[in-house]
């Protein structure tokens, strides 16, 4: 299980204060160590914002806990491939996604730029009497 993220860089630029059309966010994982009952991952978190907005990248580590075998398990995929197995990826990328989201609101509010959160619509229906 994921028992910490920490910050440890970031790099945003803005071209434009024109509304934007998107952002496509990207996970990119950039190194990895190993311990016996613990995994420290590297990453860069990515926003991309269109048309020619501008974009932000926050780098970090994620602190990763879990019993002997299953870090084998994470060491042995990424030995192999430089990648993450399938069965830690959606916990990893998720946390990371949500605390860099959250975080990313913070600093962009000192640049005036709306952070990449997509607000669902909520529908409310009549309750049936």
């Amino acid at each position: 299980m994921i028992s910490g993220i920490i910050l440890d860089g970031a790099d945003i630029k803005f071209y434009s204060r024109n509304k934007f059309d998107s952002f496509q966010a990207d996970i990119k994982f950039n190194g990895a160590e190993f311990a016996k009952t613990e995994m420290s991952l590297r990453f860069s978190w990515s926003v991309i914002y269109s048309p020619n907005i501008g974009y932000i990248t926050l780098e970090g580590r994620l602190q990763y806990s879990d019993t002997q075998a299953r870090i084998a398990k994470l060491q042995a995929g990424w030995a192999d491939g430089k990648s993450v197995p399938a069965e830690f990826v959606q916990e990893i990328i998720n946390g990371i996604n949500h605390y860099c989201t959250v975080n990313s609101a913070v600093v962009l509010k000192a640049f005036d730029i709306a952070p990449p959160i997509k607000v669902q619509p909520i529908s409310v229906s009549q309750a049936k009497a």
